[in-house]
């Protein structure tokens, strides 16, 4: 096996563990994670770190804060730098001189202050890590509100448009959310302890491979069982959670992970876990994941495998 292929397998397997094998249910589903955990590390770390600067040069909807998030920005860009210089010595380098701490990401050659005051913190945090990076911080009522992000990675939304909501009102769109798991969600965060890192994933199904998706463009158009293995793109986000020490805010991170369809069903019990999602999902769902105009060919298409 050459190690491109080798990539794409181990890619696969990856993606093929966000589907979960039993019937679809919206759950909370978080576990916990040790902190080498916390940054994910991946044969395509360095790919992503390149694309989020390229979109950092191009596009100027990726990063956002509110004014009083500068400290709690400083504080994650400190955190961050922290960990991979240590997680990740081949990766990164230390490039401190007496006057300032600074790292430099090898991928891309940047080199970037991470003490003290940091111009643009939200920015520099985003460009270090593959990871999207949000952070909720309690309101007067104790409801969590994004006040910072770095969202190069988005699957499907637009951060100008989740700016300052709380949890509850960001995935209000999800269908289930509100009477199923938001209170929990809302019980969880503000009861996480600084020392407990949490996980999830989740997945999705595109059309498309780019990392970069804020708005939906899909199409169905010339979908067949002979194409769809190849044209569709299962696509699965690692969530983790975890408690800034020192603002004591929340931070979300996101690392997209994806794969063809085809290369995700030849993984053992994945094409299976993935027909008996769509059999018990609601069809309010089918219509947010945007699946329904291709559910009879993904059916027929799944169930090859099976």
């Amino acid at each position: 096996m050459t190690e491109t292929m080798a990539m794409t397998e181990t890619m696969a397997q990856t993606v093929a563990g966000a589907v979960a094998p039993a019937p679809y249910r919206i759950t909370v589903g978080l576990r916990p994670l040790e902190l080498c955990g916390w940054i994910e590390d991946a044969h395509d770390f360095e790919a992503q770190l390149i694309e989020k600067r390229r979109l950092a040069d191009s596009d100027d909807e990726t990063v956002a804060a509110q004014e009083d998030a500068t400290p709690a920005c400083e504080e994650l860009v400190a955190l961050l730098a922290e960990h991979v210089l240590q997680r990740f010595p081949e990766r990164y380098a230390d490039r401190s001189d007496p006057l300032q701490r600074r790292i430099e990401v090898v991928a891309t050659g940047d080199t970037y202050a991470y003490t003290g005051a940091v111009k643009d913190p939200m920015t520099v945090a985003g460009l270090l890590v593959p990871e999207d990076l949000c952070l909720m911080r309690a309101d007067e009522r104790g409801c969590y509100r994004l006040i910072a992000a770095s969202l190069s990675f988005p699957t499907r939304w637009r951060l100008r448009e989740k700016m300052g909501k709380t949890l509850r009102d960001i995935h209000a769109p999800v269908p289930g959310y509100a009477h199923g798991i938001a209170t929990a969600s809302d019980r969880l965060l503000s009861s996480l302890p600084i020392a407990k890192l949490l996980w999830r994933q989740n997945w999705s199904l595109l059309d498309s491979p780019e990392l970069h998706q804020p708005v939906r463009r899909w199409s169905a158009e010339g979908m067949s069982v002979a194409t769809i293995g190849a044209r569709m793109w299962v696509r699965s986000e690692r969530q983790t959670l975890r408690r800034l020490p020192q603002s004591r805010d929340i931070l979300f991170t996101i690392r997209i992970r994806q794969a063809t369809l085809a290369h995700v069903c030849e993984q053992p019990g994945a094409a299976r876990n993935l027909l008996r999602n769509l059999q018990t999902m609601s069809d309010a769902t089918k219509n947010y994941k945007a699946i329904r105009s291709i559910e009879p060919v993904l059916v027929e298409y799944l169930s090859l495998y099976t």
